[in-house]
């Protein structure tokens, strides 16, 4: 088993290297924490943090759930790479007086892989996989000062291995709404693990955001870009645009800095990074769809079903 566990760290390192950034000895845990979360979130390249009133900013900002006025609920589905795939729900519900609760669930699953002993004899199928646990609160401070915080429970499993972890998320957003324009600041996964699977314990994938969008004013586009810098020193940029037409539909596109890893020397290097978008709302009811570009290694489809309870 021992060989098997080796063989699908560096498959799964490799992945999340694509996806995520680069990765190096000493990286953090639960690397799966970078990658982004949601459709709309990823068409604009994860700069998500200065947005308020959307049930996925469980996953970016705490802050911005201040900004909910009434139930909302959300559920997606993410084509990895290869045979990985991620299912990710939530849903947030206002306290009268009191602010807003927010409960989402991220789960990546690595599909199933043959393990083998030391001796190269097949001992069976076993399965691998990520989920993280995430209740928050948001609230609006003042009245266009807002504020969160979440608790997060991670856990990875492969097999029989097991290593789990708790984690906090902090966020403020200001809103300038004469400008039309939210500074965001959020401190996210911060945290260590708890058990390790096998003997060393590491600390979270926890970073630092400041996030920025503003409005256009004559015309019904939003600007967004937001700056990252995580505990172990790299960073990230992101960057995205999003065109509202007759406020049903929505066209996205983003990009992120971790496109200059996913560069190979391929025809498709050159979109690395970037993803495309778009959302249609009927009613109470919103579809979400983004493809996010892997450079030469592939794509990403992400379907996201959003409703207004």
């Amino acid at each position: 088993m021992q060989c098997a566990f080796r063989r699908y760290t560096v498959l799964v390192t490799a992945m999340l290297g694509f996806t995520a950034g680069p990765l190096s000895a000493g990286d953090p845990s639960f690397e799966f924490l970078r990658q982004e979360v949601g459709s709309r979130p990823a068409a604009l390249g994860g700069a998500f943090s200065p947005v308020l009133g959307d049930v996925q900013s469980i996953f970016y900002n705490p802050a911005g759930l201040g900004a909910i006025d009434s139930p909302r609920g959300m559920v997606n589905y993410t084509d990895q790479l290869l045979d990985f795939w991620t299912m990710v729900g939530a849903l947030a519900y206002p306290v009268k007086d009191y602010g807003t609760l927010g409960v989402g669930l991220h789960y990546l699953s690595y599909g199933d892989f043959e393990g083998r002993d030391q001796f190269g004899t097949s001992t069976g199928q076993f399965a691998a996989g990520d989920f993280a646990l995430t209740t928050s609160f948001g609230r609006a401070l003042t009245q266009n000062l807002f504020g969160g915080i979440g608790l997060k429970y991670i856990r990875s499993s492969i097999d029989d291995y097991t290593s789990d972890a708790f984690a906090i998320d902090l966020g403020g957003t200001l809103r300038l709404p004469a400008y039309n324009f939210n500074l965001a600041l959020a401190l996210v996964n911060l945290g260590r693990q708890r058990n390790a699977f096998i003997d060393t314990r590491e600390d979270v994938p926890g970073h630092l955001k400041i996030g920025l969008s503003k409005g256009l004013s004559h015309a019904p586009i939003m600007l967004f870009t937001e700056f990252r810098r995580f505990n172990h020193g790299d960073v990230q940029v992101a960057g995205g645009v999003e065109v509202e037409i007759q406020k049903i539909v929505q066209l996205r596109a983003g990009y992120n800095s971790n496109g200059k890893d996913q560069k190979f020397g391929l025809s498709k290097d050159n979109l690395a990074g970037f993803s495309f978008g778009g959302g249609l709302q009927y009613r109470n009811f919103l579809i979400d769809y983004t493809l996010s570009v892997a450079g030469g290694i592939g794509y990403q489809n992400s379907f996201t079903f959003s409703s207004f309870l």
